[in-house]
């Protein structure tokens, strides 16, 4: 038995082929009954695929398609607005329960939840002066390593961006009034 391959491939092969591969496929097809049998077979194929006539789509078609295309979106719509609306009440619940559990715990003891209150507020105030202070020490770092002309390019810069969001949500404003 002979291999078939690669003729069987180049038989098949959009692109064409190099003279040595087509010398070398013709050769094959001489020899190979399979193979030519395959080639005649491919090229009917192709003739039959050519020489039938393109069909139209039937009437109407394109406003089926349309409605079919508005009904999904509307369909997909509804869908995102309940898996919005699902999690959103999921997270509403689940919120719900450990404020509840919290506010139940607070009923039974209230000394306990003076206590809570009280440790919450030290660890805020601790955490504020904790952040005051890296960040007294960062704008100290970063006063002495940017040269003072630097400093004041970026105030420049920040002022003029700042003035141009104003001005752009004032117009934005305006002809929002308008309309």
């Amino acid at each position: 038995m002979m291999p078939h391959q690669p003729f069987e491939e180049w038989l098949l092969a959009v692109h064409d082929l190099s003279a040595a591969e087509a010398a070398k496929l013709e050769s094959h097809l001489r020899e190979c009954s399979s193979c030519r049998a395959l080639a005649t077979g491919w090229a009917e194929a192709e003739r039959r695929l050519e020489a039938a006539p393109l069909l139209a789509p039937t009437e109407g078609f394109a406003e089926r398609w349309q409605a079919t295309l508005v009904a999904r979106e509307i369909a997909q719509r509804r869908w995102q607005a309940w898996l919005v609306f699902g999690l959103s009440l999921a997270g509403a619940l689940a919120l719900a329960v450990l404020l509840g559990w919290q506010v139940l715990s607070s009923l039974l003891s209230p000394a306990h939840a003076a206590v809570g209150l009280l440790q919450v507020m030290v660890w805020v105030a601790a955490a504020v002066a904790a952040a005051q202070e890296v960040g007294l020490v960062l704008v100290r770092s970063l006063a002495a390593l940017v040269p003072p002309g630097l400093w004041i390019a970026l105030v420049v810069g920040a002022a003029a961006l700042i003035s141009l969001w104003l001005i752009t949500m004032s117009r934005y404003a305006i002809q929002g009034v308008r309309q």
